[in-house]
């Protein structure tokens, strides 16, 4: 009896220390890892010969491997063998990947993004209903800055399965602006007005914006005026700033009735 006794406690203190190097093991892994993140980010960063929009992807696949990999060695001191460690984890990914489809596609479609190159980082695309200027590319979502202070979080999955609009490969966009005014204005004049504010903003960035005028509705009281033109994507909201404070001025000049809506 009393060698049974000492055997349990040999054995319960034998697992006891392998425990608690075990667990020494995941934390100072971990510590470490985490230590060694802010560095291991700056020198992707700096890396100039890497893709912009790699080096997030990159960034999180390796923080994720090297936990998983902890893990592993942890388990593998508490005597559980490597191959059944990852037969396990095989088993268990599975089982997951059933319950969480969309996140392996989020991953697989942020995989095609970056192969692709659909769209880099510091482009500005549109897709989801959402324009903005693409700051990273995640494992399994993209972030855009859209300008407006929102900061746009779209999952890697239905994006690549959506319409993606690049503004920045183009090179320029189309902007338009409406004018509702009333219908007893001289629209000749004011469409004149329009044409030479225009033309003095291309003199004026050096660029040509290809503006269009057009009455494009009227209900008998009131006329739309439609004003389209492009504009280097670079400089879009600077133009479009520019566009509608020499309009606002010279249109108030006029002496004219403007309204919010037909």
């Amino acid at each position: 009896m009393k060698i049974q006794i000492t055997d349990y406690a040999e054995t319960l203190v034998e697992w006891g220390i392998k425990f608690g190097i075990a667990l020494a093991i995941l934390l100072l892994g971990f510590g470490l890892i985490n230590w060694f993140d802010k560095p291991l980010k700056s020198f992707i960063d700096n890396r100039r010969r890497i893709d912009p929009s790699v080096k997030s992807f990159i960034k999180s696949l390796i923080s994720i491997s090297l936990r998983i990999s902890v893990i592993m060695v942890s388990g593998a001191f508490l005597g559980l063998k490597v191959t059944g460690f990852v037969a396990l984890f095989s088993a268990a990914t599975l089982a997951i990947g059933f319950a969480l489809q969309g996140s392996l596609s989020n991953f697989a479609g942020g995989f095609i993004i970056l192969l692709m190159k659909q769209f880099k980082v510091g482009e500005k695309i549109t897709s989801q209903n959402y324009t903005g200027v693409v700051r990273d590319i995640l494992m399994f979502n993209t972030v855009l800055d859209t300008g407006d202070g929102r900061r746009v979080m779209i999952p890697n999955g239905p994006l690549l399965n959506n319409t993606i609009i690049n503004h920045t490969r183009a090179g320029f966009e189309k902007r338009v602006l409406k004018i509702y005014t009333a219908s007893d204005v001289d629209t000749e004049h004011l469409k004149a007005i329009i044409v030479e504010q225009m033309t003095d903003i291309e003199l004026q960035m050096d660029i040509f914006l290809t503006a269009d005028v057009k009455i494009t509705d009227w209900n008998g009281e009131r006329l739309e005026i439609t004003i389209s033109y492009q504009t280097p994507t670079r400089q879009s909201e600077e133009v479009f700033e520019k566009v509608v404070q020499r309009l606002n001025n010279r249109l108030h000049q006029e002496n004219l009735t403007f309204y919010t809506t037909m």
